[in-house]
């Protein structure tokens, strides 16, 4: 029983202080959420949305780019970089993976990608590059996480 109240205290506190994912502002057609509390793999990142009801971020216009930046600067973020649901695993071109969609609009540093390694097969967004994205290991596990969900 005691376990039980503390973790509910817990949860109100997190909530009160880090909001629902469904109280946060819009951004034209979607919602974001960013998990401060770990960084991750882009394996775990895509389960953490989907366990929340909601997906990894995908970016299909410069609208939503300008969004995606807006929302991270408003987070406060520093200089790190964040997951994004473009992927090229099980395939020769990058893709949305949740809809499985061709990447058509991008905004890569110069030079990306460029699957240095052959094993850079996921998209980061780096704050450092002013929002322009790389190709990087899908394993590695020092990148933010935001969600996002249609409104």
């Amino acid at each position: 029983m005691k376990c039980s109240l503390v973790l509910l205290i817990v949860s109100v506190i997190i909530a009160s202080t880090f909001g629902d994912p469904h109280d946060l502002p819009e951004y034209a057609e979607k919602r974001y959420h960013l998990e401060p509390f770990f960084k991750t793999n882009w394996f775990k990142a895509m389960q953490y949305c989907h366990s929340k009801g909601m997906r990894l971020i995908t970016i299909a216009s410069k609208e939503e780019q300008r969004n995606i930046e807006n929302f991270a600067r408003e987070s406060d973020l520093g200089d790190e970089s964040f997951w994004t649901s473009g992927t090229s695993l099980g395939d020769q071109v990058f893709y949305w993976f949740d809809s499985g969609k061709k990447i058509t609009f991008t905004n890569w540093i110069n030079g990306e990608p460029n699957d240095f390694d052959s094993d850079r097969k996921c998209i980061e967004i780096l704050n450092e590059t002013d929002f322009k994205w790389n190709d990087c290991s899908c394993f590695d596990n020092n990148k933010r996480v935001i969600c996002e969900e249609n409104v």
